[in-house]
């Protein structure tokens, strides 16, 4: 609650209502800030024509910042009168026990108020309606309300669905009969089922949530002729229940011909004896509030019965949990004085409990006795209870042991399942349940599921051993006197027994949920997998049905990725499957103990080899294939067997599997010719080997056999003839197409003489095509190759494993010249998805590859770690970059230093080439897959427009140099919006508008700053003759000042003789204030370079005369001689200066009412509070603009990407002020290539083909006249 002040006469407390957000909830913000103004619009209709006493005022809005929500993210938030509390804790005072009648009245008539209006509350129960300091009962909450015409539908008991929401006036579903129940009781609805699950089958079979209860339950007030009104409401046909309007008149009536007592009190409650004594938190469970105090801390759930946080020390920016492609950050700073995590689990009160004091508690008491009980448990395999928070208030929060691998579900997707990792989870569950099971006083889970189960830094099992969820289920039923929220506990997970009335967790309980876990690590098939209401699975329950069984593994085919190990899988044969199903057996002590399943596993051998099976449609060719000449190796490859996640100790060698490939020779057969083929197999001498093996070719197959493309190499068959194994490992050999020109790493240097740049841009644009068709064009999901590279390999210890002339090669190139993508051992593939940073992963690969120098930096956080994250489309493209580069230069990334080296300059942000390697169009291609951060790179698709855009250029510039040879029969399409004087004549020397695009911000600052150092440079300014320079001020000039400042502190520019004149200044705002533009330009700029001040002009917005300042302004313009260049930015409204949409273009320096958009805009730079940010300011006109000789304007982002194209694309308009400069002799815009969103694609290709021919033609000019003088001489 807040204080208000009301005119300025009394101060009035208020109660604020925000919006909680799921911390990874799905819902969009703009559904979110959808549903607020809805709710917002009703609660403003049931107030339009007056106050109604018993529906909450409300007052206003605010907005508000929510914690755990982005910063920029905003919502309105209701302000209202404040009341005493809702319902539910008004009934446990003893002022209640004689108000229950006038409560039901106050509650029906808001109720009939609202359904006058047409409106229908749908979501009434006691914590929505609140209760004055007066005792009078308001209604609140208007979130799940609708206008009665919006939705004329009504949900039958009938249906299926467990939740009914009101569509109609009349006293829709059982909802408000069950609501006066609870007033007229200390009951809950359906209070004798005591398993939250069973309630919705009572409704639907039409059962009344209560008989007519009696002392000392029910209130004072309630005789016969109340309970048939109650009863009335629970009508099974909606259509016989009273509305609320003639339920209150029933109930007056009954008051006046006093058949009903409105001042009988109410009996005391019933305690309920949980303890002899009340318990309190143990004494040796720490208080950590105050050293936690110094740790910073994060929202990671936010969910019914808890709020989830981690702390942690100032400075440590691991990530939250480990994803694939983040653990080698994370283990850069895992160290014992950095890495120092709590998770901190704080409660929240069950709904309708009331809150009374701690000794009546009933949850805390529950809570302190769970606390207490586990507390002093101490096992690797359940997570440490450490101590408690009492920072947070009545309910402290629980200290956890911190795993940073997060929930099973999160940590299974990380990694290649194999199945000693299955039995290992297994093992460590049971371990952990055995534990519990067998203490001296019995301890059970009560809510094993994957979520409950965590994995610590080095993959260790642990269960969660304190479930809130469990706690409040444990709670006797007369405990709460409102309706609990949805369970908690899914009935997923949960055994029969505890579905029945007063139910008990067991360890045969536990063991059932066992069953469940140990189906899903195997087949990733959570328990009724086909069920998603969790009616339907109740009653699946309760009918007996099994949560799955044989026939959910049969089908193989349909199950997909389900099954990772195979029909003929080790676990299905070997008994595990046997003890699975066992553990759902319907008599729970026929089930198996935590015990029986450890001993079980004890049984197994400790490998589980798996039968290769390859797809239908790859054919056998044993026997086909010989080696005439011998097994030649041509190539080969290594990596490390991601099972590396298994080990426990460190130090240990990694499991590195090597792959070999030879020439052999197809035979096909009588009448038809031999083919040449390319033989792939492991070579090893270490038997243990033979499983991985075994994945790594299961898992090319795999993804080869989906491929049929012209750039993709072709798998013929495979072969299990021993001479072709290369050791005595069983695994078959892949036979692939072979290419005669070999790899791409040695066609290059040797055609690099001979070799065309349409040659070179041919193979280039055949990688792109596979990179398109492996990412976006298979239809069971995006390929991605993994290693695109010409590898000398770097070992784990950085010790370079001895250069070789056949390493591997990810392209290879055949007798056409047409490149080919080969080699997929390291290769992934994703769910297709339109999210741009997650994605689903379908097959994994086994192999993790060794650090390169093609890499992209994401996959080098730490070189030393094995734990290599899984590649993506965007390591891809980051080496196609290098690839791109190597075409045309035959040069390696970062050729200058040794493999070593080379990743160090590339993990410190250097770039693979250097900028002279390579020509600018080509270099440009290059450098847009090169982007810091991934999902910003170039697709493949991207990648292909750019090189015809290349090729239209190409063609331009040979036009006017009367050369197409180069082109033979290719010639391209012209944009059709090309000049047709380009095709005559080179481009004029001036242009009315000059757009340059450049990839970024600071690319533009470095054009702008040296294209204004040259034009400085070229005046030659002296102080008679002084360069005047007109200035802008916000985020956009920064770079260019930055520049300029850079040039000047190398002393190769100066403004010693150089006066400038800035483009405007706020009104009201003190010349010190950091954001004024004084500040601004001293702080960025001026302070930095050897300008005399005294040749500084800014507007003075504290003039005692500002009209009288704007005159003065110009005049001085003038007498310096007019602004020779006007350097300007503009706002996302296309204003330059501020000369906001609708200024004249006749417009001179003047005072201006700045536009709501701009204040918005520039609050960011006031805290993002609109009220400190000034609505006026002083500003040169757009006539002033337009008489400086020369402006260049700097457009950057995608915010300002619409008034780019209104000013360029469109014609001349006051709304968009920037535009006034296609009437300027001589204007330039730099924008980047995000400002370039809203073009036209075929005005962006023109502007860039200008840009270029005109630097192209330059330069023969150039030669030409050099070699001229040269023949002179």
């Amino acid at each position: 609650m807040v204080p208000l002040r009301k005119k300025s006469v009394r101060i009035a407390k208020v109660a604020i209502k925000s919006v909680r957000l799921e911390v990874h909830g799905a819902a969009s913000s703009l559904l979110v800030a959808k549903k607020i103004y809805r709710e917002l619009d009703i609660w403003k209709t049931l107030q339009a024509q007056q106050r109604h006493p018993n529906i909450l005022e409300l007052l206003g809005i605010v907005e508000t910042s929510l914690e755990g929500a982005p910063r920029n993210l905003i919502f309105p938030s209701s302000v209202s009168e404040l009341c005493k509390g809702n319902l539910s804790e008004y009934m446990t005072l003893p002022e209640a026990r004689s108000r229950r009648i006038q409560l039901l009245i106050d509650t029906l008539e808001g109720l009939s108020h609202t359904h006058k209006l047409g409106v229908v509350h749908g979501d009434l129960k006691a914590p929505n309606v609140l209760v004055t300091e007066e005792g009078i009962a308001k209604l609140c909450d208007f979130g799940h309300s609708r206008f009665v015409d919006t939705v004329p539908s009504y949900t039958e008991p009938t249906d299926s669905s467990s939740t009914f929401q009101a569509t109609t006036r009349r006293l829709n579903d059982p909802q408000p009969g069950a609501f006066f129940f609870k007033i007229l009781s200390k009951l809950r609805p359906y209070h004798v089922i005591a398993s939250e699950h069973r309630v919705s089958a009572a409704i639907i079979q039409g059962r009344t949530p209560s008989t007519r209860p009696e002392p000392p339950y029910a209130a004072g007030c309630l005789n016969d002729s109340l309970w048939a009104v109650v009863k009335a409401c629970w009508s099974i046909d909606y259509r016989n229940r009273p509305t609320a309007a003639l339920l209150l008149e029933r109930i007056k009536g009954m008051i006046r011909q006093g058949l009903i007592s409105t001042n009988a009190a109410t009996p005391l409650r019933p305690t309920t004896d949980i303890a002899s004594a009340n318990v309190e938190w143990p004494e040796s469970l720490e208080d950590y509030s105050g050293s936690l105090t110094n740790y910073s801390k994060e929202l990671i759930s936010s969910k019914n019965m808890a709020d989830i946080w981690i702390y942690r020390i100032q400075g440590d920016s691991a990530p939250t949990f480990l994803q694939t492609d983040e653990r080698g950050r994370f283990d850069m700073v895992k160290t014992d004085d950095r890495l120092k995590r709590f998770v901190v689990k704080v409660p929240r009160l069950p709904g309708g409990l009331s809150t009374t004091s701690p000794e009546d508690d009933q949850f805390q008491q529950f809570l302190r006795i769970a606390a207490k009980e586990r507390f002093e448990l101490d096992h690797e395999n359940l997570v440490d209870l450490i101590g408690l928070d009492k920072s947070y208030g009545r309910y402290p929060g629980i200290v956890l042991e911190y795993c940073p691998y997060g929930d099973l579900t999160h940590y299974k997707g990380l990694i290649v399942p194999y199945e000693q990792d299955h039995q290992r989870y297994l093992r460590e569950i049971s371990q952990g349940l055995q534990y519990l099971h067998n203490l001296s006083s019995a301890l059970v889970h009560g809510d094993l599921t994957p979520d409950n189960i965590l994995v610590d830094g080095q993959g260790t099992l642990k269960l969660s051993i304190i479930s809130f969820a469990r706690v409040a289920a444990s709670l006797p039923v007369n405990t709460q006197v409102a309706a609990r929220p949805e369970s908690a506990i899914s009935a997923r997970y949960t055994s029969p027994e505890l579905l029945v009335d007063n139910p008990e967790a067991s360890p045969e309980s536990d063991m059932w949920s066992f069953g469940c876990v140990a189906f899903w690590i195997y087949t990733d098939l959570h328990p009724y997998p086909n069920l998603k209401k969790e009616y339907d699975i109740v009653r699946a329950i309760e009918s007996g049905t099994l949560p799955n069984d044989m026939d959910s593994i049969r089908n193989i085919e349909a199950l997909g990725s389900h099954l990772k190990t195979g029909a003929d899988s080790p676990w299905i044969t070997n008994g595990t499957l046997s003890h699975i199903l066992r553990c759902w057996d319907s008599q729970a002590k026929a089930r198996p103990s935590a015990k029986d399943i450890i001993k079980h596993l004890d049984l197994l051998p400790n490998t589980g080899v798996v039968r290769w099976r390859p797809p239908s449609d790859v054919p056998d060719l044993t026997g086909a294939v010989q080696t005439p000449g011998g097994r030649s190796i041509i190539g080969w490859s290594a990596g490390t067997w991601r099972r590396i996640y298994t080990r426990r100790a460190q130090g240990k060698t990694p499991d590195i599997i090597k792959l070999w490939w030879w020439k052999g020779v197809y035979s096909r057969g009588f009448f038809r010719k031999n083919l040449d083929v390319t033989v792939k197999s492991a070579k090893s001498d270490k038997g243990e080997f033979e499983d991985p093996a075994q994945q790594v070719y299961r898992h090319e197959i795999t993804l080869l056999s989906q491929m049929k493309h012209t750039n993709v190499i072709s798998i013929l068959g495979f072969t299990t003839d021993p001479t072709h194994l290369g050791s005595h490992l069983k695994v078959p050999a892949l036979i692939t197409e072979y290419c005669a020109n070999g790899r791409l790493r040695e066609y290059c240097p040797a055609n690099n003489e001979t070799m065309t740049g349409i040659e070179r841009i041919a193979i280039i644009r055949g990688i792109a095509q596979a990179l398109k068709y492996i990412h976006d064009d298979i239809p069971e999901g995006s390929i991605v190759h993994g290693n695109l590279s010409m590898v000398s390999y770097l070992t784990l210890s950085f010790k370079l494993i001895a250069h070789s002339s056949r390493t591997q090669d990810s392209v290879v190139v055949d007798t056409t010249g047409t490149p080919k993508l080969t080699n997929f051992e390291f290769g992934c593939q994703y769910q297709h998805t339109d999210n741009p940073v997650k994605a689903q992963v379908l097959n994994a690969p086994p192999l993790a590859s060794h650090p390169t120098r093609w890499d992209a930096p994401e996959l080098f956080q730490d070189v030393s770690d094995s734990r290599a994250p899984f590649p993506t489309r965007y390591t891809d493209l980051w080496s196609f970059g290098s690839l791109i580069m190597f075409i045309y230069s035959c040069k390696l990334p970062y050729a200058q230093s040794e493999l070593p080296g080379a990743i160090a300059r590339l993990v410190s942000g250097e770039k693979p080439y250097a900028e002279d390697d390579c020509a600018y169009e080509i270099r440009s291609l290059a450098s847009s897959l090169w982007e810091d951060i991934p999902y910003q790179r170039s697709s493949a698709s991207k990648v292909l427009e750019m090189i015809e855009i290349n090729r239209e250029q190409q063609f331009i510039f040979c036009w006017l140099v009367k050369d197409l040879t180069l082109f033979e029969n290719e010639l391209p399409v012209l944009p059709e919006n090309l000049p047709t004087h380009i095709l005559t004549t080179p481009p004029p020397a001036t242009c009315i508008m000059r757009l340059i695009i450049r990839d970024d911000p600071a690319a533009v600052g470095e054009y702008i700053g040296k294209y204004i150092a040259q034009r400085i440079n070229d005046f030659k300014p002296t102080p008679e003759k002084p360069f005047v320079l007109g200035l802008p001020t916000g985020s956009s000039p920064i770079p260019t000042y930055k520049y300029l400042i850079k040039l000047v502190k190398g002393g190769k520019l100066s403004f010693k003789n150089v006066v400038t004149f800035n483009m405007d200044e706020y009104v009201g705002l003190p010349e010190d204030h950091p954001e004024s533009y004084h500040t601004f330009m001293f702080r960025e700029f001026f302070s930095h370079v050897d300008i005399d001040p005294k040749n500084v002009h800014i507007l003075d917005g504290n003039a005692p005369d500002l009209i009288k300042e704007c005159k003065a302004y110009e005049e001085a313009i003038k007498k310096a001689g007019g602004i020779e260049l006007f350097l300007g930015g503009i706002g996302e409204d296309g204003h330059i200066a501020f000369n906001e949409p609708g200024s004249s273009l006749a417009s001179r320096t003047r005072i201006k009412t700045l536009a709501y958009d701009t204040i918005l805009a520039n609050s960011r730079f006031f805290g993002n509070d609109l009220s400190k940010v000034p609505r006026m300011a002083l500003t040169v006109g757009v006539a002033t603009v337009l008489e400086s000789r020369e402006v260049v304007v700097v457009v950057t982002g995608l915010r300002k990407s619409l008034a780019l194209s209104k000013a360029i694309e469109e014609g001349v308009n006051h709304l968009w002020t920037l535009s006034a400069l296609q009437m300027h002799p001589w204007s330039l815009i730099v924008c980047d290539e995000d400002a370039t969103a809203e073009l036209h694609v075929k005005t962006v290709k023109y502007f860039k083909s200008i840009e270029m021919v005109q630097q192209e033609v330059e330069k023969a000019h150039a030669k030409d006249e050099a070699q001229g003088v040269g023949n002179m001489e």
